[in-house]
């Protein structure tokens, strides 16, 4: 058993059922504050940044998508919104057993990423990486 399995297990032990809601509600705030993040920024998204999106359920449960961002150039680009470096962490390892697509940009956004620029910024970013890598395969 690897440590982020045994970490999982300790959290889910120490958890119960009371705290995976809290960890669901956090997780749900934290998509909240993304797309409220896109309506009220004054930065300027790239020229490539089409629009963004919420998954759909399928696409949260199934596949780890939280967020759909079309691009103008690549098409559709997937995000994965944690609200820890912990989540990420597991998210990334799961992506890496190939649980989850390895395309897939994660970004953390923790209770203190709240000004509505930074999490454009952080977003914006974590989605070019993703898109260098696509366009760089595409060479």
């Amino acid at each position: 058993m690897n440590t982020i399995q045994q970490t999982d297990q300790r959290i889910s032990s120490i958890l119960g059922r009371v705290g995976y809601q809290a960890v669901v509600r956090r997780g749900r705030d934290t998509e909240n504050r993304v797309m409220w993040a896109f309506e009220n920024a004054t930065v300027s998204v790239p020229l490539w940044f089409g629009c963004i999106d919420r998954a759909s359920r399928e696409q949260d449960l199934y596949r780890g998508i939280d967020f759909v961002v079309e691009t103008r150039d690549m098409g559709k680009i997937y995000l994965q919104v944690k609200s820890s470096q912990i989540f990420a962490q597991k998210f990334r390892f799961k992506q890496s057993k190939r649980r989850y697509n390895k395309y897939i940009a994660v970004v953390v956004l923790d209770e203190n990423t709240i000004a509505a620029d930074a999490v454009c910024d952080r977003v914006i970013s974590a989605v070019s990486k993703i898109r260098n890598k696509l366009l760089a395969l595409r060479k």
